[in-house]
């Protein structure tokens, strides 16, 4: 199948999508936000505007969404302290309009700016949509189904690929080389048909929200189909060869036993983890080793990826404490940082007010999962959700996607989806306050 091709039954497959919701959708939305989520498993796939600048099916979904915001029904009860925009959001916008002064000395193409700049104005669409399709509650099932169908997808796609190459020649056009690339020894899933095996970085951002699924659907089919989705995900991020996300996924587990204090969890995950390190191949545990090398700040010199991004991310921070006011969009490339990236380009205002702003979504989020008791039948997402908001962090602070739509997409759409579970928690709360029960003390024990 030709390039254009390809481009041709994209557009026509995501046309006929957009024509079956909005023409036959009930709420026709949500089922535009379910479409929006699915586009995001189709990555790299886009329409080419110039060679920097290209536009994704799942960002122009999401405009429309946004612009038929002020026709839907509003919300029948709207708390009066609630934002449209997280607060972070709205205090970042002077940042990006003052990222495009044109006194300083960037000299980057046009096209690269608008395509940074695109990928952060994309959040504001986004937390609105979200927003309004979250705003009642029987909307959470089929949202966060749909983020983990999706993420079975680009796992199960990669497993695929990896094992058997010849399906090439089955989807020409939308497989282009699925044979493996090799990294310290270790074979590395291309995940072509996405594009680039960056494509597990949403599996470890929803991976999680399995367990919600477990709760909410619990036939055994159902559930058969949910274990076996998290296995092909799993699957996926190991044949990545991602250490980053290898070492999010421990992290998250970690804090999994840590919270429910489930100490059989913790003994069968040691166990598998001591059983999966026997089986590895010795490629696999010198990829583990490079990364405990990397993680110390003294990466092996035969990997030159490590060494690379270290060196990037040094070079632009000490860039940034030169230029504490930013030298606008796209100045310092692709850092593998993207808090560092914030600080060079936009600043080290904006870098803070960015950093401070996950921090605090962090810890609210992490207060609600501690508490252990939440919205009603939403209770179950508390978990998954701060796992994977503790992945959001460890992308933003070793990986770094805001250079593309299809890698910053999935990331604002975690952080929407936890903005708007901390305000439905709060709002929950507020309508109908728990009444804590109070031992009483031995002398009033006989009143």
């Amino acid at each position: 199948m030709q390039d254009s091709s390809y481009r041709f039954v994209l557009a026509a497959i995501i046309v006929a999508g957009g024509v079956f919701v909005f023409a036959l959708s009930r709420d026709k939305l949500r089922g535009g936000f379910v479409l929006f989520i699915l586009t995001l498993g189709i990555g790299y796939r886009t329409f080419p505007v110039t060679p920097s600048f290209r536009i994704l099916p799942a960002e122009l979904l999401l405009w429309a969404l946004a612009a038929c915001l002020p026709g839907s029904r509003r919300l029948e009860k709207r708390p009066a302290q609630a934002r449209r925009l997280p607060l972070w959001l709205c205090l970042l916008l002077p940042f990006w309009a003052w990222a495009w002064n044109p006194f300083g000395n960037n000299t980057v193409p046009w096209d690269v700016k608008i395509a940074e700049f695109r990928n952060f104005l994309l959040a504001v669409p986004l937390f609105l949509v979200c927003r309004r399709v979250l705003a009642k509650e029987d909307a959470w099932r089929p949202v966060i189904a749909t983020c983990y169908a999706m993420c079975v997808w680009i796992g199960l796609m990669g497993a695929v690929e990896y094992l058997y190459p010849g399906i090439a020649y089955v989807l020409p056009g939308f497989i282009a080389d699925p044979n493996p690339s090799n990294a310290d020894g270790f074979l590395r899933a291309s995940f072509s048909f996405y594009g680039s095996p960056i494509a597990v970085f949403s599996c470890v951002m929803f991976l999680p929200v399995g367990s919600a699924l477990w709760r909410w659907f619990p036939a055994a089919a159902s559930r058969l189909a949910i274990a076996l989705g998290g296995l092909a995900q799993l699957a996926g991020i190991y044949i990545s060869g991602y250490r980053s996300m290898w070492l999010l996924v421990a992290i998250q587990f970690t804090i999994v036993i840590l919270i429910t204090r489930n100490y059989l969890l913790a003994i069968t995950v040691v166990l598998i983890a001591i059983l999966s390190f026997d089986l590895m191949p010795s490629a696999g545990h010198r990829r583990l080793y490079s990364l405990a090398r990397v993680i110390e700040g003294a990466p092996v010199e035969t990997d030159t990826s490590g060494m690379k991004r270290w060196t990037r991310a040094v070079a632009a921070w000490e860039h940034a404490l030169a230029n504490p006011i930013g030298d606008g969009w796209g100045a310092s490339g692709w850092v593998h940082s993207d808090f560092i990236q914030i600080a060079a380009n936009q600043g080290l205002g904006a870098a803070l007010i960015f950093l401070l702003g996950y921090l605090s979504t962090l810890r609210r989020i992490a207060a609600v999962a501690l508490k252990g008791n939440s919205a009603r039948s939403l209770e179950v997402l508390a978990i998954p959700l701060l796992l994977g908001f503790v992945a959001v962090g460890g992308i933003l602070l070793y990986e770094g996607v805001e250079f593309l739509p299809q890698t910053i997409l999935p990331l604002w759409l975690s952080w929407a989806l936890v903005e708007n579970f901390v305000n439905a928690v709060r709002r929950a709360s507020v309508a109908s306050p728990q009444v804590r029960y109070v031992q009483p003390t031995p002398a009033l024990a006989g009143v």
